[in-house]
């Protein structure tokens, strides 16, 4: 590959230099020829000014030897050749080689004036000869021709090295790579040698070869991918069609015959080789057709035979050839002209009779469903009526069960303050008192707010100075946002933990927690001897079954106290 271009590039260039040289060589060869024709014109000019009044002295005055020797300095200039004169009497004087040749003849008028008088004395006749021109121009031809020969050649070799160097060697690696190239070896880049640091042309060839094997590549990889993918769905639509008992068909109409799977053989109430031995199946299943629709959906089969409609989808009533009313849908679908005439049919089947058979006793129950449930709504009617009077009854008998509970509440609420109202005098009970007091005044003022009760919490631990901080410790939530006076769960730690309690505690933890209907708060106390207030603990549980719609417990293990708080998370004042 590489000699082909070069041989082809070196007689491209020698040629074309060839005919460039020709052309440059002519211009300046008619250059130095029109220079030498001048020079020999500007010699006989000089001729003319400088010889020619002397040589028509000599010739008047006869002298001889002077007009011979004046001839022989004529001879001295350039291209001269042979001069002559032609005296007006017929005398001939001559000088140089009259057998040389001459290329052109110049002739001057030779006069003489005396006395006011010309007198014609003849003509000088001057030969000059181009041949020293001539060998000069041949000279400097054949000096030129070699030398942009020489120049021409060496160029062009060191054009041919530069070229094999840039162009050759990496063409011939990339013939080499397109040779071996295949989609079985897609995986080979093509890689060439770099002519020099920056990349040039060829590299941006080699890239976008490389980037196309890339392309090419990835196409391969998605063909084989959707290959098998078709090929996998191809099985599974085989696969559904059987599981699915589809009737699959195709009629040949120039045949007049279905080439059909065993689903659709089935369904007419036949086996496979019964249908293939069928002659004209079309018509029979045409006369198979039954039903109130069965004229029009013939006549609508007609046109689709004769091509005038394409596709046609419907419910079809059929009689079987073993003589069973059965129902299908059935796609009719044109999958092949020619000349305009249907040539393949392409028919799907799906059988409906138990849908069918079931949608009609379905119907059939649903009447007499129907007529069952009117029955029994009136029945229901009687008997709404007859709840109606009980739920009253009920309806009064709870609003007198909540009467009597809510008495009962205010009586266990005057059962303690009576008590305390009883120990009044006695000066040990009066801080038990101030208690039922300040929780009368909560309860009068209710200052029902939106509180966050998590905060609250940790604000009255951060106010419990007889303990250190790390004899307390809390697990609350970020927040617990409800509707409820602040100072009412104030009041209930501050009974659930008196302050004579702190004076033998040695550890206080409170938890929060919520379930979503309810929350919880658990106070640990560690004590240092066991402590409890009664009185305290019934006043507390009072208010958290009566306010706070939750309840209170308590429990031992040793000197540790537990008592769980828990309330209704939708609060509704008191």
């Amino acid at each position: 590959m590489g000699s082909r271009i070069g041989r082809l590039l070196l007689s491209y260039i020698l040629a074309f230099s060839f005919l460039v040289t020709l052309a440059t060589t002519a211009f300046i060869l008619f250059s130095d020829y029109k220079r030498g024709v001048s020079s020999y014109d500007q010699s006989i000019t000089q001729i003319r000014s400088s010889y020619l009044d002397s040589i028509s002295y000599s010739l008047w005055n006869f002298d001889i030897p002077q007009l011979e020797s004046q001839l022989i300095g004529i001879l001295n200039f350039p291209g001269v050749a042979y001069v002559f004169i032609e005296s007006s009497d017929g005398t001939i004087f001559s000088a140089g080689d009259v057998m040389q040749g001459a290329d052109t003849r110049h002739d001057i008028e030779l006069t003489y004036r005396s006395s006011g008088r010309e007198y014609s004395l003849g003509t000088l006749f001057i030969d000059l000869d181009y041949a020293d021109l001539y060998s000069e121009l041949q000279s400097k031809a054949i000096n030129i021709l070699l030398t942009q020969f020489v120049k021409t050649f060496s160029v062009s070799i060191f054009i041919l090295f530069i070229i094999n160097r840039l162009l050759t060697r990496r063409l011939q690696r990339m013939s080499h790579w397109a040779d071996q190239f295949s989609l079985k070896h897609l995986d080979q880049a093509l890689e060439i040698p770099a002519a020099h640091t920056k990349a040039d042309e060829l590299d941006d060839v080699v890239n976008a070869i490389n980037h196309m094997r890339q392309t090419l590549q990835q196409d391969v990889v998605r063909e084989q991918q959707a290959t098998l993918e078709l090929e996998t769905t191809k099985e599974r639509l085989a696969i559904a069609i059987d599981n699915a008992a589809l009737g699959f068909c195709e009629y040949h109409l120039e045949q007049d015959k279905f080439d059909a799977n065993s689903h659709f053989a089935s369904q007419l109430g036949l086996t496979s080789p019964e249908l293939e031995q069928l002659k004209h199946p079309m018509d029979v299943l045409l006369n198979a057709l039954t039903g109130s629709e069965a004229t029009e959906q013939r006549e609508r089969l007609h046109q689709l035979l004769y091509g005038r409609i394409p596709r046609v989808s419907d419910t079809y009533q059929l009689l079987n050839q073993r003589q069973q009313l059965c129902y299908f849908d059935i796609t009719f679908q044109i999958t092949g002209y020619q000349d305009n005439r249907p040539t393949s049919i392409l028919i799907c089947m799906v059988d409906k009779t138990h849908e069918t058979i079931s949608s009609q006793q379905a119907q059939e129950l649903n009447i007499n469903l129907e007529n069952r449930v009117a029955k029994r709504t009136e029945e229901l009617y009687d008997e709404q009526m007859r709840a109606k009077l009980a739920l009253q009854r009920v309806t009064q008998q709870l609003e007198r069960c909540q009467a009597a509970l809510h008495n009962q509440r205010h009586s266990d609420l005057s059962r303690l303050l009576l008590e305390e109202l009883d120990a009044h005098f006695d000066p040990q009970q009066q801080a038990q008192l101030d208690i039922f007091q300040q929780y009368l005044r909560i309860s009068i003022s209710d200052d029902t707010s939106t509180m966050d009760l998590a905060f609250h919490l940790a604000q009255w631990m951060e106010q419990l100075s007889t303990l250190s901080a790390e004899q307390k410790t809390v697990q609350l939530p970020l927040s617990l946002v409800l509707e409820e006076n602040p100072r009412i769960f104030q009041f209930m730690m501050d009974l659930l933990i008196p302050t004579e309690a702190m004076a033998v505690t040695q550890n206080l933890r409170v938890t929060m927690s919520t379930d979503g209907l309810q929350g919880k708060i658990t106070v640990l106390q560690s004590l240092t001897e066991p402590y409890f207030d009664q009185r305290r603990y019934a006043l507390a549980s009072f208010i958290a079954e009566n306010r706070l719609q939750g309840g209170l417990s308590k429990n031992w293990h040793g000197n540790d106290l537990s008592i769980e708080l828990t309330f209704g998370l939708a609060q509704i004042s008191y």
